[in-house]
């Protein structure tokens, strides 16, 4: 799994473009999209419909993460709410 983490990153090339603070120096809502988005590229940039299934279930069908907000969020677009 990490061999394919690492191939992954180097595939998207995406990681070396983020200019992501460390978590001690997040301090607007910028520094956390860039945070989070160096944390999504450095875990090898799971498919959305995966990170969907690790956020789980409210009841017996519905996600707790929708696909769409998972794309905001891991594109910078928008904050998770919770």
């Amino acid at each position: 799994m990490r061999r394919w983490r690492r191939a992954r990153v180097e595939e998207r090339g995406r990681l070396r473009g983020l200019s992501a603070p460390a978590p001690a120096y997040v301090r607007n809502e910028a520094d956390l999209l860039a945070a989070l988005a160096a944390v999504y590229e450095k875990d090898g940039a799971a498919p959305l419909r995966a990170l969907q299934r690790r956020a789980g279930r409210a009841g017996t069908e519905v996600f707790v993460l929708p696909l769409t907000n998972a794309f905001r969020i891991v594109n910078r677009m928008h904050l998770p709410t919770d």
